[in-house]
């Protein structure tokens, strides 16, 4: 399974965005991140990627993600259908200089359960 973060940074350099993307992928454990950073059109910059789960269990996966997710910020709002598709968002985030993290998790179809 996967998911798909982006991060926002509200820095005004490249350099900067650069390593603020360094800490995110040390403090929560993303190691295998290789995100190109872009210009975001409200300013900052902002950093698009998706992380492979080794787990094909929907709820493991869940959990993982969401656990990554606290370990760079608090206070998630998680919205849509936490058995098919989840995402997350938080604005506060333990990294000065990050503005907003935002996540998602689609069940692959094949792995949907029958209601």
């Amino acid at each position: 399974m996967q998911s798909q973060w982006r991060v926002f940074f509200n820095v005004k350099t490249e350099d900067k965005a650069a390593k603020l993307l360094a800490q995110v992928r040390e403090q929560s454990g993303l190691l295998s991140v290789d995100a190109p950073l872009k210009t975001y059109h409200r300013g900052g910059y902002v950093a698009n990627f998706v992380i492979a789960h080794q787990s094909t269990d929907w709820n493991d996966c869940v959990v993982e993600v969401i656990e990554y997710g606290q370990r760079i910020a608090h206070d998630w709002l998680l919205t849509g259908d936490v058995r098919n598709a989840l995402d997350g968002w938080s604005t506060r985030s333990s990294i000065s200089g990050v503005s907003a993290i935002g996540w998602s998790v689609v069940r692959p179809t094949e792995n949907v359960p029958d209601r």
